[in-house]
């Protein structure tokens, strides 16, 4: 422990330059990576990202950081596998898998006085836990950079001290190392480098180490899933079926609930251990971990159901269907006094007509009728040369006055003999007969 050689700050430490990349703490906003909180199941086990093409290798590890809530992608569903680390993203990281991160005082700035340090004040939580826990030496501090890429060989060595195994790196720090490159290794890590490789955490490739080359987002995915794994005694892995499979690590005897999650268009009805769903194999919860597993999700589609809004029409059934099925169009309703104008998602404007041949269901609907009003001819008989009344047309539904009203001698209008009453409503071509007293 370093605390002795803090000395307090008294002014907060605001460098704020042009960064390279963006950090995310408690209480800020959200940036690449690095945010920790404490996902639902449901967004655990929905952690996609699109730019993953050609990192296959990386991808569970990608993925079960992200379903731990150590590790974040940088937004639009991208997780940048091929930018480099940045120093300070290690260093969280390692951090993180040292659960200390709850242990920050985000109101107490505690540093050596960093002559060369850029970091804007949130970063320095941080850095006072990092040299707390021996992660960072105070003289590293002093030529920190937090967004200088993190090479692969000082990596090894923060991940040899979270490991508390920094006496065995210096046993090994005469050994050979097993590269063509390892003349490249700073002379002060070669026992780290020689250490993480025997632990396999870090391998190299094509008997390179490569230890100047800086740590790519995936590879650091890579070797922290592998760090998880040295410290918990067993992995269960959770295959949900869509081409993914999740990992979590537990203890020998841990307890662990059934994760509750959700895919869209289909319900998830429990785990087994075989792969092919057979009854004796499903899993009863909470289950007692007490050795490696692999839990296969069993998911029975959803159907949906599509409901159609008549407006005033007969009736049409509601249709059930699975996602992403197509549906025949219901026969047509009808309506007395309209003619059917197709189905549309909205009951507003009928702007967004249905069509029939291209629609799949991928959720609950209900779909509008629209209808068009029939329009009538009432036509008015006066019965006399002198007087005449022009047809009226209209919609069907229309309600009309007596063109006739106040005429002398008008005793009213007739059709078949009984009086109509006005206003009238319109609902059929019709013909009215006027009557006129003697």
């Amino acid at each position: 422990m370093k605390k002795s050689l803090k000395v307090l700050i008294s002014t907060v430490l605001v460098l704020v330059l042009m960064m390279t990349v963006a950090f995310a703490v408690p209480g800020r906003d959200t940036a690449p990576g690095q945010l920790k909180k404490d996902y639902s199941e449901t967004e655990q086990f929905n952690f996609k990202f699109n730019d993953m093409t050609g990192y296959d290798w990386a991808m569970k590890s990608v993925q079960n950081m992200a379903f731990m809530g150590k590790i974040k992608g940088i937004g639009n569903g991208k997780f940048a596998p091929a930018s480099s680390a940045k120093q300070i993203e290690v260093l969280i990281m390692t951090l993180r898998y040292l659960d200390l991160e709850d242990e920050m005082d985000l109101d107490v700035n505690l540093l050596p006085s960093f002559k060369k340090l850029k970091a804007q004040d949130w970063m320095v939580p941080y850095l006072n836990l990092a040299i707390e826990n021996d992660i960072l030496t105070e003289e590293e501090a002093e030529d920190f950079n937090p967004n200088k890429p993190a090479s692969r060989s000082l990596t090894a060595v923060y991940i040899i001290r979270a490991l508390d195994m920094v006496d065995e790196a210096e046993d090994m720090q005469d050994d050979p190392l097993p590269y063509n490159d390892a003349s490249a290794v700073p002379e002060d890590r070669i026992g780290y480098v020689n250490l993480i490789t025997e632990l396999g955490l870090m391998i190299g490739h094509n008997n390179t180490f490569q230890p100047n080359k800086p740590l790519s987002r995936a590879e650091m995915a890579v070797l922290f899933e592998r760090m998880y794994d040295l410290e918990y005694d067993h992995k269960v892995i959770f295959s949900i079926k869509n081409g993914t499979d999740l990992v979590r690590y537990y203890l020998d005897g841990q307890e662990i609930a059934e994760p509750t999650l959700t895919k869209e268009g289909y319900n998830l009805n429990g785990w087994y251990t075989n792969e092919n769903l057979s009854n004796t194999s499903k899993v009863t919860f909470p289950y007692i971990v007490d050795g490696d597993a692999t839990f296969y999700a069993e998911w029975e589609r959803k159907e949906f159901t599509v409901t159609f809004d008549e407006n005033g029409g007969t009736t049409v059934a509601a249709i059930y269907a699975d996602e992403d099925e197509k549906i025949e169009e219901p026969d047509e309703p009808t309506r007395d006094g309209y003619t059917f104008g197709g189905w549309f998602y909205d009951d507003e404007d009928f702007e967004d007509a249905v069509d029939f041949d291209k629609f799949k269901v991928t959720k609950d609907i209900t779909l509008y009728a629209k209808w068009n009003p029939i329009k009538y001819t009432v036509t008015f008989d006066t019965k006399v040369e002198t007087t005449t009344v022009a047809a009226i047309t209209a919609d069907y539904g229309t309600d009309i006055d007596d063109p006739l009203d106040d005429a002398e001698g008008f005793d009213g209008w007739f059709f078949d003999d009984v009086e109509v009453v006005f206003p009238y409503t319109i609902i059929k071509d019709i013909t009215l007969e006027a009557r006129w007293s003697d």
